[in-house]
């Protein structure tokens, strides 16, 4: 998953790979 802030460490891996540019 690479570098992630605390702040969106709550999101799920699906949903942060949704939001992620790539």
């Amino acid at each position: 998953m690479g570098v992630i802030i605390p702040t969106i460490n709550t999101v799920t891996e699906p949903e942060f790979n949704a939001m992620r540019p790539e």
